[in-house]
């Protein structure tokens, strides 16, 4: 220890500076000075940790409210849900039972895309036995991109071998999928596995869940001209479905499965395309457009029917063609199209996969007379 007047050394146990005679600071007063120090930096401490921990629990808050959910990144970019979206998002949380029993990126999926799902379903068709088991098919295949448009709500997905802007052809094929219609299906899926669910505890269902549902989606579709945002898909969902749920987090689940199913519809009927040329050419009138759709539809369910679950994954079929057969009805367009009507679709894909369709129908007890009364 320092003399405070002179700076000569004093020694621990003396009580005056040996060298100018002041009286040194008491023992015990240091030590409770220092006390004193360790006190104060102990409540900065304390307050730093307070803080850290509030700013944590924030964060969790929100997250568990689906206010700040990005989807995970993948071959693509994603972009995170806009402002409006995320506070539309908090909405759901207000139904408390429900959201205490789904994880919020659970219920940010009943209502909007994730890119690792549908890369996952694009994945599953590209390896699928159908594919792999056929030279041609699975040559064509390894050539093939795959692009999840993130950023736009247009209902659509297309297969090409060239360049949209200069009409070039690229090194590779390639299937664009939108975001729009992978919006439609989460919902449409939601519908159907509210269906199985009513299904499954009541013995009964009360059909027009999934009516209702595609009726409203193709209002909004046609409202936007043929697009859907993520906030559309909320409104839709508070309004038609989540008054259905009646805190049961049973569905969630199999919509997963149904929408799983769909979008490997949708990439492997694009495929199909791919695989059988349809791309590498240019369809000269309308009739050989809509054979080609045909033949795009009936090459996706082969690959559906011949995988595992092969009754689940019909039903993405069935349920995909209802979506753009309510947007047509909706539309009522006399524009004359390259694609046969949904309508049309939808029937053929019931009497050409007649098998598969009896399976579908008879997990969702319906007959053949009862789902054909979904279409519009």
């Amino acid at each position: 220890m320092k003399c405070a007047q002179c700076g000569s050394l004093i020694g621990p146990l003396s009580s005056n500076c040996p060298d100018c005679g002041s009286a040194t600071l008491p023992q015990a007063t240091a030590t409770e000075e220092m006390e004193r120090e360790l006190q104060r930096m102990q409540r900065e401490l304390d307050q730093q940790l307070a803080e850290a921990s509030a700013n944590i629990q924030q964060s969790l808050d929100q997250l568990q409210l689906g206010l700040s959910f990005e989807m995970a990144s993948g071959p693509t970019s994603t972009s995170v849900a806009s402002e409006s979206d995320r506070r539309g998002a908090s909405n759901v949380g207000a139904n408390k039972p429900y959201r205490e029993l789904l994880h919020p990126i659970e219920i940010n999926a009943l209502y909007q895309p994730q890119l690792p799902r549908v890369m996952e379903a694009c994945s599953a068709v590209f390896n699928s036995m159908f594919i792999q088991t056929n030279v041609l098919y699975s040559q064509r295949t390894a050539t093939v991109g795959f692009v999840f448009e993130v950023d736009s709500p247009v209902i659509n997905a297309y297969a090409t071998d060239r360049d949209i802007k200069s009409g070039e052809l690229l090194k590779s094929p390639r299937i664009v999928y939108f975001h729009g219609l992978a919006t439609a299906i989460r919902l449409a899926a939601v519908a159907v596995a509210l269906h199985f669910r009513d299904l499954r505890d009541k013995g009964h269902v009360d059909q027009s869940i999934l009516r209702d549902t595609l009726i409203a989606q193709g209002e909004c579709i046609s409202r936007n001209q043929g697009s859907i945002t993520v906030q559309d898909s909320l409104a839709i969902f508070q309004t038609l479905l989540l008054p259905k749920i009646d805190g049961d987090e049973g569905f969630a689940g199999p919509a997963r499965s149904y929408a799983m199913g769909m979008d490997m519809f949708v990439i492997a009927h694009e495929l199909g395309h791919i695989c059988l040329g349809h791309t590498l050419g240019m369809a000269v009138n309308y009739d050989i457009s809509r054979n080609q759709e045909r033949q795009a539809d009936s090459f996706a369910a082969s690959l559906l029917s011949s995988s595992a679950f092969r009754e689940s994954l019909f039903l993405g079929n069935l349920i995909v063609t209802l979506i753009f057969a309510w947007l047509e009805a909706r539309t009522s367009s006399k524009k004359i199209s390259t694609h046969p009507m949904s309508r049309e679709r939808f029937i053929d894909a019931i009497r050409s996969n007649s098998e598969a369709a009896r399976e579908a129908c008879a997990n969702l007890r319906m007959t053949e007379e009862q789902l054909l009364k979904l279409l519009p």
